[in-house]
């Protein structure tokens, strides 16, 4: 409306005259200040699109530097899965001579189980049960050896203790060792008389022993009691005699109970299972320090992506910004012209409805406006891709 009026005002003043072949200077002003406009938008365009590419060229450093990153971050990874290898596991000579310990056991037993007709193996106590049974059996000996020695050492009962101790060790240890003999007579393999020359002495040994204790127990009975108290002692012997064979029974019968007919094939199931547990406990170490270091490359390798991916994230933006940019530009600039040319064909019409008498000049017109329009146009292409 404001540019009708003008064209209206020039128009009573004269303005243009009817041969004017350029624009008012009203009309130059507007078509100025469009020019002005278009010009500072397409600046502050490429100076945004500048700043743009200046980020995009920082992200995709970032972005080429991932790679190598990645290839750094594995190459490290390799480096400790080696060195790790080499330290505990299949490379170390620990784990090496563990598993081959493990393993030749493991066919030694196999070689036996064979030859024993792959039966179970006919231990009926575990070694923790065994060693249960010789304590109690241990402890059981105590009270009969005691008072046998202290008829020789009255007058040392520390000592007495001492040697009441070695002597209940020495009986636990013949009840142990003639079960063991027969239950594993093969031991003596070739020596048939070897094994009862064994046995007979085991025996003759183990009574001795219990006699010589019986026989001291009731020494030192005589000289301590006296009538009645005397005799209920001297009975009371005979029972701790028979409490000391049947414990010395019993040690043997557990010693035949624990032990197997072939001692190679318990020995080898002891050593086998060891020999598991001692593999596996290495394994086990390796195992976890392995998982330790994956888990720690593998949060690196995850860190690593995401930021890879939030770098990714942000290229694609810019991109879109500058794109989004450079498209924008050539609508800004007809819209721009669109609104020159309105403002001009508004001043004209304006103008025309003054000119009573007066010829309309040359420059009004639309072909006038669209000529000056495309040289608009032509000017600033340039700016736009």
């Amino acid at each position: 409306m404001a540019d009708y009026r003008r064209g209206e005002t020039d128009a009573l003043a004269g303005e243009p005259d009817g041969g004017a072949a350029v624009f008012t200077g009203y009309q130059l002003n507007v078509i100025s200040r469009t020019h002005t406009d278009i010009t500072g938008y397409l600046k502050d365009a490429d100076m945004e699109l500048d700043d743009l590419g200046g980020q995009l060229a920082a992200l995709k450093e970032r972005s080429a530097s991932y790679s190598g990153d990645r290839e750094n971050s594995l190459a490290e990874r390799r480096a400790a899965e080696d060195a790790l290898h080499a330290a505990k596991g299949g490379g170390s000579p620990e784990y090496r001579h563990a598993k081959e310990h493990s393993d030749t056991v493991e066919e030694q037993l196999k070689s036996v189980r064979q030859a024993e007709g792959d039966r179970p193996l006919q231990s009926y106590l575990g070694r923790k049960s065994y060693f249960t049974f010789f304590v109690i059996i241990f402890a059981a000996e105590l009270p009969i050896n005691i008072p046998a020695v202290q008829a020789i050492f009255r007058e040392a009962p520390f000592f007495s203790l001492i040697v009441a101790l070695a002597l209940s060790g020495i009986m636990v240890y013949f009840a142990h060792t003639l079960g063991r003999t027969l239950r594993q007579p093969q031991i003596f393999t070739g020596s048939r008389w070897l094994f009862w020359l064994t046995v007979v002495l085991l025996v003759l040994l183990s009574a001795a022993m219990i006699l010589s204790i019986y026989t001291l127990r009731q020494q030192f009975i005589g000289a301590t009691f006296y009538g009645r108290q005397q005799t209920a002692a001297v009975e009371a012997g005979w029972f701790f005699l028979a409490v000391n064979c049947a414990v010395y029974l019993a040690g043997c019968l557990v010693s035949i109970f624990h032990h197997d007919r072939n001692p190679d094939y318990q020995r080898l199931t002891k050593e086998s299972k060891d020999a598991r547990a001692a593999f596996f406990k290495i394994e086990r170490a390796y195992s976890q320090a392995r998982q330790g270091l994956n888990d720690t490359f593998d949060d690196r390798q995850r860190r690593l992506n995401l930021d890879n991916q939030r770098v990714e994230y942000d290229i694609a933006q810019l991109k879109n910004k500058m794109e989004s940019n450079n498209k924008s530009r050539r609508p800004m600039i007809e819209m721009a012209l669109s609104v020159l040319a309105e403002r001009l064909t508004s001043y004209q019409d304006g103008n025309r409805s003054k000119r009573s008498s007066m010829p309309v000049p040359p420059v009004f017109g639309v072909d006038r406006i669209t000529r000056l329009k495309d040289d608009m146009r032509k000017e600033f292409e340039g700016g736009v891709s």
